[in-house]
């Protein structure tokens, strides 16, 4: 069974636009858009597996200006993960995103 939501998530580091994509038998993947990309960038077939699938801070529907560092884009997502209560999730990265760790 499905549960879409797609709320404003707000967190210590800002706001995140989050495209919450997670099944209720199955644990979710956290899937990371590139530079200017936002959640949408991931084609349907993976969109369709449990997911979140966050905007990063200055993209899409997300609030802010953006950074210029990836450390900070990898502490909003850690900021994210905490208040949603999610201690590890396995995630997959586009382009610059893929070696956030």
């Amino acid at each position: 069974m499905k549960v879409y939501t797609m709320p404003l998530i707000q967190t210590p580091r800002g706001t995140l636009w989050v495209a919450d994509h997670r099944l209720t038998d199955t644990p979710p993947i956290l899937l990371i858009h590139g530079a200017g990309g936002t959640h949408l960038d991931w084609g349907m077939p993976i969109r369709k597996l449990s997911n979140l699938a966050p905007d990063l801070n200055g993209h899409g529907r997300s609030l802010g200006e953006g950074h210029l560092s990836l450390n900070d884009h990898a502490d909003d997502l850690i900021a994210l993960l905490d208040a949603l209560h999610i201690e590890s999730i396995p995630w997959l990265g586009i382009a610059w995103a893929a070696p956030l760790r």
